[in-house]
C-alpha cells in the first residue's frame, strides 16, 4: 500500500497557508502564523491544500521551512 508522505506524520500538526505565504516558503523564507502550539515541527501545505513540506518555529514566533517536496 503507497501512502502519502502527508499520511505518515499523523502526530504533526498542520498549517494551511494563503497565497503569499505559500510562494515565501517555497523561495526559502519565513513566513508569520497565527498558529501557536508546542510545535517543534508543523506539516505546511499550500493554498491548494497540496502538501509542501515540513516547517519549523523559530524563536521570534515566525515559521521557516525545513524541508520541502515541491
Amino acid at each position: 500500500k503507497i501512502f502519502a508522505t502527508q499520511d505518515m506524520l499523523p502526530n504533526i500538526d498542520s498549517l494551511y497557508l494563503d497565497e503569499q505565504q505559500t510562494i515565501d516558503i517555497k523561495y526559502g523564507r519565513s513566513i508569520t502564523s497565527n498558529e501557536q502550539g508546542p510545535f517543534e515541527v508543523i506539516k505546511l501545505f499550500d493554498n491548494h491544500k497540496q502538501f509542501l513540506g515540513i516547517g519549523e518555529p523559530d524563536e521570534d514566533g515566525s515559521i521557516k521551512p525545513k524541508r520541502l517536496f515541491i
